[in-house]
């Protein structure tokens, strides 16, 4: 029988190669999900419902299921592929607990990188926000300027018909 040493060297190999395989946001995702799935297996130990991963449901299919790698981790951790689900029937929770215990850390681990590289799409989502307004108060600030060059044209015309029409206006209203 193997040891709990080599048993999680082992496990610790296969997620190993499903975060190397997959994109970080991926396997959050997907690891998310099987942390919920073997808490539920480990905390409801007796009852069977709690021991199926059904491939058949969409965010099992489109968010765990589409990990590489992931199918032989299944196995290894001790579920058998049965009818396109996967089933947990044997009562030796060691991988289960073990592949806990790794979950935990990678996805605190991925998890960080995740929210970093989410800051940072939203830094350079705010550059280009700002970037645009930039561009728009320029736009605002060249019509203002225009409208008062057109104002002072405005004026000045006003005022030189003034000095050469004035008289001329100012007796054909009397």
């Amino acid at each position: 029988m193997q040891s709990i040493l080599a048993k999680r060297q082992e496990l610790y190999n296969y997620f190993e190669n499903i975060k190397k395989s997959n994109k970080e946001e991926e396997c959050l995702t997907g690891f998310n999900i099987l942390t919920k799935l073997l808490e539920n297996i480990k905390n409801n130990k007796s009852e069977l419902q709690y021991r199926v991963i059904k491939t058949s449901n969409k965010a099992i299919s489109t968010k765990l299921m589409n990990l590489i790698g992931i199918k032989e981790l299944l196995i290894k951790i001790g579920f058998e592929l049965k009818n396109e689900n996967y089933c947990f029937d044997n009562n030796d929770f060691d991988n289960l607990e073990i592949s806990l215990g790794i979950l935990h850390q990678y996805k605190d681990e991925i998890g960080e990188k995740v929210y970093v590289i989410e800051q940072g799409r939203k830094i350079e989502q705010n550059k280009e926000v700002m970037k645009e307004k930039q561009k728009v108060l320029q736009k605002l600030n060249d019509k203002k300027k225009q409208r008062e060059d057109i104002e002072r044209l405005i004026e000045e015309d006003k005022k030189e018909r003034k000095e050469k029409y004035g008289d001329k206006i100012n007796n054909q209203k009397k």
